[in-house]
């Protein structure tokens, strides 16, 4: 190990120990429980967060990182009715996070209730006016799990310039599969001349794109 990552390393070590000694105390306020949870998760096992979360939740926490460590643990856990209990909870404290929304729809319909969690879905999106890339790509997913094909396209379709134009290929290629899946030649046609104008270094794409011209 080199000098300046062993200098690392002890300071990592001096520091956990430091957070350790926080946990300890009874009096530990909520900052210094929420940051030894965010260096466990970098160093240690996550099995480890289970008591800082237990002690969070016992002050009462309310703090957006707590929620993310319980989910986390607690979809590892396959608790999913703690799990959506938790996730009701951070989405009534943090209403426009669309990522812990889109955490809830999911635990809806994994708990069975599909008719919520694609309702969830819907009115964000539609409260959104369709500007959510989060939402709208997890409610793609949902309708194609559905086996609601068309549908699922055109959600994917309308979201896809929401995104970073780094990842605009994955879900054009997505959106590619998906139409050719369903028999939607012309629109598998439109997505994959938009793939092939956004990143020409695609081997595969030309290819595809020659057989949809070729019928």
């Amino acid at each position: 190990r080199s000098s300046a990552a062993s200098d690392v390393y002890k300071r990592q070590v001096l520091a956990m120990r430091q957070m350790e000694e926080v946990l300890a105390d009874p009096a530990a306020r909520e900052g210094g429980l929420l940051n030894f949870a965010r260096m466990v998760m970098q160093f240690r096992d996550e099995e480890e967060l289970d008591p800082i979360i237990a002690r969070l939740a016992g002050v009462g926490c309310t703090d957006r990182r707590y929620f993310e460590f319980a989910v986390r643990r607690l979809r590892a856990q396959g608790d999913m009715e703690r799990l959506c209990q938790t996730y009701q909870e951070a989405v009534a404290h943090y209403p426009a996070n669309d990522h812990l929304l889109v955490g809830l729809a999911r635990t809806h319909k994994t708990l069975g209730d599909i008719a919520t969690s694609e309702r969830m879905l819907q009115d964000r999106l539609a409260e959104k006016n369709g500007r959510s890339r989060v939402v709208a790509n997890a409610l793609s997913h949902f309708l194609q799990s559905q086996g609601r094909i068309e549908e699922a396209i055109s959600v994917a379709e309308g979201a896809v310039k929401l995104f970073p134009v780094t990842d605009r290929p994955r879900q054009l290629k997505r959106i590619v599969e998906l139409c050719r899946r369903a028999g939607l030649n012309d629109r598998a046609l439109h997505a994959c001349e938009q793939l092939v104008a956004l990143d020409p270094s695609d081997g595969e794409a030309p290819l595809a794109l020659a057989e949809l011209r070729a019928g």
